[in-house]
């Protein structure tokens, strides 16, 4: 961030409406499965288990107080970790979830959770911890 307010905030709105025009072509192209890449196939998905925002991917404004853009790009983190193995903790984590009887979702934003707030505490301090990450999925 350059630390000029208006600049940043621009920046910010910016990013986020690449994000949620990303969002809207995808689901435009729900129909077309076999020509989506694999991050695409599990970006709908997401999108298609949250049948709540679905007015949002057909090009309705959310209003202020929700992100539902946000939130499933943050369920397209944990589901990129879960694929890849890596942090292993990830997976161990949903699979402690779902053993103590959450369902696959519900699991997923229990990691979402830890992940907001693992995000929050490396921009307060400036650098990212994967092992604090590791540690935290540890406890879930």
């Amino acid at each position: 961030m350059t630390g000029d307010g208006g600049r940043d905030a621009e920046a910010l709105r910016a990013l986020a409406e690449a994000g949620r025009e990303a969002i809207r072509r995808l689901w435009a192209r729900r129909d077309d499965r076999e020509h989506l890449a694999d991050a695409e196939r599990r970006l709908l998905a997401i999108l298609e288990e949250h049948r709540e925002y679905r007015p949002f991917w057909e090009g309705a404004d959310p209003d202020s107080d929700e992100n539902p853009f946000l939130h499933v790009h943050l369920h397209e983190v944990v589901e990129a970790q879960l694929a890849r193995g890596e942090p292993p903790e990830a997976g161990a984590a949903l699979a402690r979830l779902t053993a103590r009887g959450l369902d696959r979702h519900e699991a997923i934003h229990r990691i979402l959770q830890a992940l907001v707030e693992h995000a929050g505490e490396a921009f307060r301090t400036g650098k990212a911890d994967p092992a604090a990450w590791a540690a935290r999925l540890r406890r879930l």
